[in-house]
């Protein structure tokens, strides 16, 4: 089933991931910054 994914694909896919669990852990951060402000 992989092995017909192009290196682009897998480029294209690898990137969203990333930039999704990058975006996931900076709104956790600035969410537990705001509890530590109140």
């Amino acid at each position: 089933m992989f092995n017909q994914l192009s290196s682009l694909d897998v480029f294209y896919l690898t990137g969203a991931i990333i930039l999704l669990a990058v975006a996931i852990f900076y709104w956790a951060d600035t969410r537990n910054k705001g509890k530590k402000k109140r």
